[in-house]
């Protein structure tokens, strides 16, 4: 986990700084490496989970979590889904970094429901 965003990822969202950080490359006029960028945050939210842990600031990683799933989860999707349109393979760093987020005490994923199972529901049934 090499590439981390220091202890910024506790000052905004993660979107926001998914687009600073794009804003970033635009004016350094550096090639935008979204497939880059996703994985530095992955990584960047282990890193601080860790260093929490190791503080042994358990609370606080756990809120940590709690705030930022639904975004790390999102974040890591199209990191997968980018990695799979571009022909390449997931670095191994941004699945270890995966992972160690997903052992950790996390909210359950939201999941959308079965496109069928309204059809099955006694309620709707005519």
């Amino acid at each position: 986990m090499n590439t981390q965003f220091a202890r910024k990822i506790r000052t905004c969202t993660l979107p926001e700084l998914i687009a600073d950080a794009s804003r970033l490359c635009q004016i350094l006029l550096v090639r935008r490496q979204d497939l880059w960028i996703r994985q530095a945050v992955i990584e960047a939210c282990a890193g601080e989970c860790k260093a929490l842990e190791s503080e042994q600031n358990l609370d606080a990683r756990n809120q940590f979590l709690t705030e930022n799933w639904k975004d790390l989860s999102e974040i890591h999707e199209d990191y997968g889904r980018k990695t799979v349109e571009a022909g390449l393979e997931p670095r191994q760093d941004e699945e270890t970094a995966w992972e160690y987020l997903r052992s950790l005490p996390h909210p359950p994923d939201e999941k959308l429901p079965d496109p069928t199972s309204i059809r099955n529901d006694p309620d709707f049934r005519g």
